[in-house]
């Protein structure tokens, strides 16, 4: 089972992306964002697709979700209201990893999976530190918390200080401040396409 990232683009359905097109109508589980997915995306569906609005659902029944796909060998759409692509390019990918996978394991439940956490789990200086050496981590350094379930949480970052997804990223800094910047260098209609995806998380 696999589970496909898509961005509903700016919400007209006729803009989303040839690929984008494929795999909803490949595959037979489709999860998106609630009102900010509109229905003529979600027609590129194949028919019959157990559609579910995940927007009043907690991040423990979406997980349920996933593995009921899973058990059942089902590829899952992920749409997402934004678009993905800003998340990449302005730089958030390089420690949010979209996905990571898993190493050999004799539980087939484990075993080379797939894990949409945007996260790479490691540590980094993004100039938020609280001077506090924890094992590893230099006074300066956090590992990078997932962002899988972020339109969830609140407040954000390690010490609650950011009330906002906004707030977060303008916290940014050291390692962070290049993405930082080309995030607040977009152009108004990329950036919320970008705060659209990050909502949708």
């Amino acid at each position: 089972m696999t589970v496909h990232f898509i961005g509903a683009g700016p919400g007209a359905a006729d803009l989303i992306t040839l690929r984008a097109q494929r795999l909803l109508a490949a595959c037979p589980v489709c999860l998106y964002a609630g009102s900010l997915v509109p229905d003529k995306v979600l027609a590129h569906c194949p028919p019959g697709a157990r559609l579910v609005d995940t927007a009043d659902l907690t991040l423990g029944e979406i997980v349920a979700e996933l593995v009921a796909a899973d058990a059942a060998g089902l590829d899952v759409a992920r749409l997402c209201s934004g678009d993905p692509a800003v998340f990449s390019a302005v730089g958030c990918a390089a420690c949010h990893v979209p996905a990571l996978q898993t190493g050999p394991n004799v539980n087939p439940v484990f075993h080379r999976k797939s894990v949409a956490l945007f996260s790479d789990l490691l540590l980094h200086d993004i100039g938020t530190g609280d001077g506090i050496r924890q094992e590893a981590a230099s006074p300066l350094e956090f590992r990078t918390p997932a962002l899988w379930g972020l339109r969830l949480r609140r407040p954000l970052l390690h010490d609650g200080t950011a009330a906002t997804i906004e707030d977060a990223i303008s916290h940014h800094g050291g390692e962070a401040a290049q993405a930082r910047a080309r995030t607040q260098a977009l152009a108004p209609e990329q950036r919320n396409a970008l705060l659209a995806f990050l909502k949708s998380l």
